[in-house]
């Protein structure tokens, strides 16, 4: 995995982290569409809820919100990304807009600070300028 996807995962766990101090509603939406993924995947939620709270000794909230932040990791990683996309976009607009305004808030503040590094030429195809693009 290259430098600006860890980048790009970890500031998406950071963020669901923001989502439920600033917005536990949106945190609400966002953990039941991701659940509602799962369960439709086969994969037991209280299974990884509880394999968290012993790996890192949490409280359940605790572990529930990092299965949640982790679940958003591997979303960007989905091959199937566009369709859950469209499927949170049909179940619940706010939250979509609400995702997709802080990824480009985040991608934007990546890229300028790559920038600033020499990491990034203006012009650049990069992953992180393209779904910047994507998202406009």
């Amino acid at each position: 995995m290259s430098n600006h996807g860890i980048i790009l995962y970890t500031a998406s766990h950071e963020f669901v982290h923001m989502i439920r101090e600033g917005s536990p509603e949106s945190f609400n939406a966002l953990a039941d569409f991701i659940v509602e993924n799962y369960v439709k995947s086969g994969v037991n939620v209280d299974d990884l809820i509880r394999e968290e709270m012993g790996q890192n000794k949490l409280s359940y909230d605790e572990a529930y919100e990092e299965v949640i932040a982790r679940a958003c990791e591997d979303f960007l990683r989905d091959t199937h990304i566009n369709e859950k996309a469209k499927a949170l976009y049909q179940q619940d607009r706010t939250l979509w807009e609400k995702i997709r305004d802080a990824l480009k808030k985040i991608l934007d503040n990546l890229k300028e600070l790559m920038e600033k590094g020499g990491l990034y030429e203006k012009g650049s195809t990069s992953q992180a300028a393209q779904l910047t693009a994507k998202m406009g």
